[in-house]
């Protein structure tokens, strides 16, 4: 029997531009991932499944940024935040 692990992550970008320069905009992108933690799994099993499954939401998001910013017409900056 297997169980999963699932994260979300949200990060808060700033926006580029001369325009959003000024009033400072932000985005904010969430992401998800998860990953299988068999029964019985050890202490090293379980973190090895929470770092894969933090990278593969870190991932959604990265992926998410930047076709929001182009529905908006904007320009990425870099992240500011990023809540696990």
């Amino acid at each position: 029997m297997w169980r999963a692990v699932a994260l979300a992550g949200a990060a808060t970008l700033a926006l580029s531009g001369t325009a959003l320069a000024a009033t400072g905009q932000q985005i904010s992108v969430n992401g998800t991932g998860g990953a299988p933690v068999p029964d019985g799994a050890t202490n090293g099993q379980q973190q090895a499944a929470y770092d894969q499954a933090l990278a593969a939401a870190i991932g959604d998001a990265q992926t998410k940024a930047p076709l929001v910013a182009q529905q908006l017409s904007l320009t990425l900056g870099p992240v500011q935040t990023f809540t696990e």
